[in-house]
């Protein structure tokens, strides 16, 4: 169905008219997974072209408008008309941005009313703001920043550009640094509607990694950051926890290009568990290791086991009933065997021995044993929050090139990532299909309330017709039609019974002499006549 609300097939429409019937379901069911499917992996494609790990597809370049500041000396200052030539050589359509003097007239407002005549209330600006805002999100590009013009930028990107143009995605750099990354947060304020930003190249580290995350958190809709080639130490892994725990809307988070090394990517795994929006994480050469690689993976495969499928766990049931049984058919434990152990241990020897202090300290490092149940990256807090119901599988794409992970380590980070990949995409095709599910059942109900409404003027109109019978003839029979001719109140002549076989005589006519009052029995003396 269209945005509209109509069926564009024929299955659509079937299942509109018999929502409930079983063939209809099954015909719609074969028609979405035969030919809405490949539309929507399509589109899927397109989104994954979106959310490369690595960066931009270089075919999206021909989107932006760049602009330089340092092009020419000052050039930060005049920064409103340098962008808004750049803007309209790229879409001669879109007016200047409004000023608080003058703002801008649509061409269809209407003229201003006579003197002691009232305006509309809003409708000439919302008009206005309709006219001022472009048909199409524009990507802006802004080369240049550094200690000396970001401030300068920021402030009339937030002034001019912001109430009057619908900027999809921003770039700044490549030089802004840490005392001017809260400029860089109260403009991301200024702007509820960006969806991607791209501050990769800077030099604000993580003092000013922590002023933008605060900013990004508060965000309604940016989907994309790009923090890469940051000069993101260790220190920002912590930072970025806070920020992937928050569950905020982003999608891709590149980090290429920093510092991270274990002890950051272990801290920033440590949000990374609890959320459930990011696809994309890009870690390019961010020297994390094997065992920041473990990190990874143990988050990658924490989420491959929840939910578990219930074939998953009937096999989980039988290999341990297969197990049990194994074990019963071993030979008993010698005596000495079981010294040292407690009582309840001897008496249990399928019971996991109790560890000593110093194993158990052990085994809670994350850095000392990556392998096991605590190395995923799990701290004291989150052994004691019980089970994560947060968890989801989101990530389809995690680019680690230039890590120094094992061979073993990226063929398995593949194989979570392809399951990932398939299990998104079956539940985009579901959530696709149910909300096509509940529009055809909207238009059905509609449908069918327009026919019960049809009915019922149709029996209304039948009723109007009754009630308009004249007063004479209320509760009497209908008279028949009189013929034309016939004097009003003459007696009704009744039809003459015709024998069959024998033809009706024609009416004699008024000159013609009376018949006989007592008519011959014989037939053949008539015939004479």
């Amino acid at each position: 169905m269209n945005h509209m609300g109509v069926p564009q097939s024929a299955a659509e429409l079937e299942l509109v008219q018999n929502f409930h019937a079983d063939t209809a379901r099954q015909n719609f069911d074969k028609w979405f997974n035969e030919e809405r499917a490949a539309e929507i992996n399509e589109r899927w494609r397109i989104k994954r072209k979106f959310l490369d790990a690595k960066g931009d597809d270089p075919s999206l370049l021909s989107k932006y408008i760049f602009v330089d500041v340092l092009e020419k000396p000052g050039a930060h200052k005049n920064f409103k008309d340098l962008l808004t030539a750049q803007i309209g050589l790229k879409h001669p359509s879109l007016a200047s941005p409004p000023t608080p003097d003058s703002p801008p007239q649509p061409q269809d407002q209407p003229p201003s009313p006579p003197d002691g005549e009232e305006a509309p209330s809003d409708a000439a600006g919302d008009a206005a703001e309709k006219d001022c805002a472009p048909v199409a999100p524009l990507w802006i590009s802004v080369r240049g920043c550094n200690y000396v013009t970001t401030e300068a930028v920021c402030k009339s990107l937030a002034a001019d550009f912001a109430p009057a143009f619908a900027v999809e995605k921003l770039v700044l750099g490549p030089d802004i640094e840490a005392d001017d990354a809260p400029c860089v947060a109260d403009l991301l304020a200024q702007m509820p509607k960006l969806e991607r930003l791209d501050l990769s190249g800077n030099k604000f580290e993580t003092d000013g990694l922590k002023v933008i995350l605060s900013a990004l958190k508060d965000h309604p809709s940016i989907t994309d950051v790009d923090l890469s080639n940051c000069g993101l130490a260790n220190s920002a892994g912590k930072h970025l926890a806070e920020y992937l725990a928050a569950n905020t809307p982003a999608q891709r988070l590149l980090l290429n290009g920093n510092k991270l090394g274990i002890y950051g990517t272990h801290d920033m795994c440590q949000g990374l568990r609890r959320n459930t929006n990011v696809v994309t994480l890009g870690l390019f050469f961010n020297n994390t290791g094997q065992e920041g690689a473990e990190h990874v993976l143990n988050v990658l495969r924490e989420a491959c086991d929840v939910p578990k499928e219930k074939d998953e766990e009937n096999d989980e049931n039988n290999a341990e009933n297969d197990g049990k049984d194994e074990k019963n058919d071993e030979p008993p434990e010698k005596p000495e065997e079981n010294e040292g152990k407690g009582a309840d241990q001897a008496a249990d020897p399928g019971k996991p021995p109790a560890a000593a202090v110093g194993e158990e300290t052990t085994a809670a490092d994350p850095a000392a044993a990556p392998g096991g149940e605590a190395g995923g990256g799990q701290g004291g807090d989150e052994a004691e929050s019980g089970p994560r119901t947060a968890l989801n599988v989101t990530l389809v794409q995690v680019e680690v090139g230039d890590n120094k992970w094992s061979g073993d380590q990226c063929a398995e980070l593949s194989k979570i990532l392809a399951k990932n990949s398939a299990l998104a995409q079956k539940k985009e095709l579901d959530r696709l299909k149910a909300e096509e599910l509940a529009r055809i059942e909207e238009a059905a109900l509609a449908a069918r309330k327009q026919q019960e409404l049809e009915q019922q003027a149709q029996r209304k109109q039948t009723a109007a017709a009754a009630a308009a019978t004249p007063a004479g003839t209320k509760g009497s029979k209908t008279a028949a039609p009189r013929p034309p001719g016939k004097k009003p109140g003459a007696k009704p002549s009744l039809p003459q019974a015709s024998s069959p076989g024998k033809q009706k005589q024609a009416k004699p006519s008024p000159k013609a002499a009376k018949p006989a009052a007592k008519p011959s029995a014989s037939l053949p003396a008539l015939g004479k006549k």
